[in-house]
């Protein structure tokens, strides 16, 4: 079992997918006074955040869907990045995918034909914009997601603490690869979170140096998790786009 998350290049965020319906849960837009100051070249990637239902319902599924997932992501060429999201107590939660050079209509039906797709209770997907190349070697240490989302009401807080929080995140040699997320399906690819891949000792550890973001000790985010991550696949993807 693994917990599945995706990395898309768009901009709106679906979420709680049942069966095949998803819906909206947040399109958030921002003025041209509040945009983001310009970053470096980035490499966009749809983020699939997939989180399970409960435990009985996943082992009620049997192990056929498991493997046929697993066949599923490796022979899918737009998967990047895939990996189980497991929670402090170790248990699997769900899954986290980036997808590159995907078309928009693709995402929800490639989510809707994923052997695992009756299990998931949420499913969010946005656009992570990631600043920080993927490692060559990626370590052999415990690595962990950061998954952090913005407080819709405090949006003004990423572009005013930009330099704060990007000198801080730069300092730290934990960082594997790190990026700010955009909504997903919008039009004016406004930013609405950040989602950094670190190493660490535990799930605690990692949330307690989360808390030192100055993002996150100014009130930007309405929403931060951290898990475990282990990766089922990843893929040569240090490519800028063109």
């Amino acid at each position: 079992m693994f917990c599945t998350c995706y990395l898309v290049s768009t901009s709106i965020l679906f979420r709680r997918c049942r069966g095949f319906g998803y819906s909206s849960i947040a399109k958030i837009s921002m003025s041209n006074n509040n945009k983001e100051p310009s970053l470096p070249a980035t490499v966009d990637f749809y983020c699939l955040r997939c989180l399970y239902k409960d435990s009985i319902e996943q082992q009620q599924l049997g192990k056929e869907p498991w493997k046929s997932h697993k066949e599923y992501i490796e022979k899918t060429p737009s998967v990047a990045l895939g990996g189980s999201l497991l929670d402090k107590n170790d248990r699997e939660v769900g899954r986290l995918y980036l997808l590159q050079s995907q078309q928009q209509e693709n995402i929800s039906q490639w989510i809707q034909q994923d052997p695992l797709h009756s299990i998931w209770s949420d499913v969010n997907v946005t656009i992570f914009k990631r600043v920080k190349p993927f490692p060559v070697t990626w370590p052999t240490t415990p690595i962990f997601v950061v998954y952090c989302l913005d407080d819709p009401n405090n949006k003004s807080i990423r572009v005013e603490h930009r330099p704060q929080h990007r000198g801080w995140w730069q300092n730290e040699s934990r960082v594997v690869t790190v990026g700010p997320m955009a909504a997903a399906f919008s039009q004016d690819d406004s930013l609405i979170g950040s989602l950094f891949f670190v190493t660490g000792e535990s799930v605690d550890e990692v949330q307690q140096w989360a808390n030192q973001d100055p993002y996150a000790k100014a009130g930007l985010f309405q929403q931060v998790k951290v898990y475990q991550w282990k990766c089922l696949v990843t893929k040569e993807t240090n490519k800028a786009n063109s």
